[in-house]
């Protein structure tokens, strides 16, 4: 079995077992992947989490089971996992607009989320450019903002705008904090860093590098709500836009390529690590601006 059918067929026994209570672990095991990149592709690949696809199938089913008979809602919430009809009632609202006593009404509408066809997402037979390093442990001072949905979804692009504009002054500190205190400097490079990525959305940090061995101290945190972030040594694949005025688009694609065609492609395995981004935005040289993304794998043969 190939590692595409493996992804068809995790998203097969997902289906399958909607009315049980699933483990994202066995589910990862079907594609023959970890839980952590399970997760991360399934979320490139779909634009939405493996929990935001696993409710809204299940609502989907409800919502029309609830449309074509008499069950009551309390038997419906308990067939779908939920441990009391309140939380269901939540989660049905959340997702069709209208709780369930509405969506009872003739002319009440609710909506559906098609089952994931896989073959339909990865589309494959595209070259792409990448580099495998190793980098040493490497330490950044960062800003974070607790980033909501997937790290190449749709709203990524919106939440790291409004990160940007709204921290000017403090994006100038931390570069301020790293040349004074640490000796880095680099006005054309911006760092960010990807971590703990799971159901409930992400963190994203506007960084700079410093030493690993230095410590905060508390009248530095006391300037701007920063935070140490170290990433271990490992090894990345590397992967780079084209040069161009604004390399954002490219850098969507290239990431989203990444996560639905090249790990499924390789014999790489996503590591449970942060992921970097280095932006290199020069001044003078508009038209040369690019972005390196870093993404922290493992080679299983």
């Amino acid at each position: 079995m190939n590692r595409l059918t493996g992804i068809e067929t995790a998203i097969e026994y997902i289906e399958n077992n909607l009315l049980t209570k699933l483990d994202y672990e066995v589910i990862a095991s079907k594609a023959y992947y970890s839980s952590y990149h399970f997760q991360r592709m399934f979320s490139a690949f779909s634009g939405c989490t493996l929990g935001e696809y696993i409710c809204a199938r299940r609502m989907t089913l409800a919502g029309a089971e609830l449309k074509g008979s008499d069950i009551k809602i309390l038997d419906l919430a308990a067939k779908y996992g939920y441990e009391n009809p309140e939380s269901f009632t939540r989660a049905f609202t959340k997702f069709h607009g209208i709780t369930p006593s509405q969506a009872r009404r003739p002319d009440a509408k609710i909506k559906s989320f098609s089952r994931l066809s896989n073959y339909e997402a990865v589309k494959g037979g595209n070259f792409v450019d990448y580099r495998i390093v190793k980098r040493k442990e490497q330490a950044f001072l960062g800003y974070k903002r607790h980033f909501e949905g997937t790290p190449y979804g749709d709203e990524r692009r919106s939440q790291e705008q409004d990160l940007f504009l709204s921290t000017r002054n403090k994006q100038w500190m931390l570069k301020g904090i790293s040349s004074v205190c640490f000796n880095h400097f680099d006005p054309s490079t911006d760092y960010c860093v990807i971590d703990n990525v799971d159901d409930e959305g992400y963190d994203f940090y506007y960084a700079q590098p410093i030493d690993s061995d230095i410590e905060l101290s508390s009248q530095i945190e006391s300037q701007i709500p920063i935070s140490k972030i170290v990433l271990p040594e490992a090894h990345y694949a590397v992967f780079k836009t084209k040069s161009e005025r604004y390399p954002t688009e490219s850098y969507m694609d290239i990431c989203k390529h990444i996560f639905c065609e090249w790990l499924s492609s390789t014999n790489y395995q996503l590591q449970p690590t942060p992921e970097l981004v280095i932006y290199h935005w020069y001044d003078d040289r508009k038209e040369d601006r690019y972005i390196e993304i870093y993404i922290p794998v493992k080679l299983e043969i």
